[in-house]
């Protein structure tokens, strides 16, 4: 699997908000500000050339950024 469009706090930070997380709950979470979390989102539709956040998760599945099993995060253990 190649990952080379986003860097490693970029696809956890998408991966958070792809589980339902609001950006302060991502920055609650990764001990960010708010800003900075919605910094890195913009930053993510920039380089996958994504219209808003959900594109953005679509094609990072799609590119391989991401995997089904990013998106099930705190519910799969429940």
């Amino acid at each position: 699997m190649l990952r080379t469009m986003l860097t490693d706090r970029h696809r956890e930070v998408l991966r958070l908000t792809a589980q339902g997380l609001r950006a302060r709950e991502v920055a609650d979470r990764l001990w960010l500000s708010e800003s900075t979390v919605k910094q890195h989102l913009a930053e993510v539709r920039w380089r996958l050339h994504a219209p808003n956040t959900t594109r953005a998760v679509v094609i990072a599945l799609i590119q391989g950024e991401l995997s089904l099993s990013d998106l099930a995060g705190d519910q799969a253990t429940a």
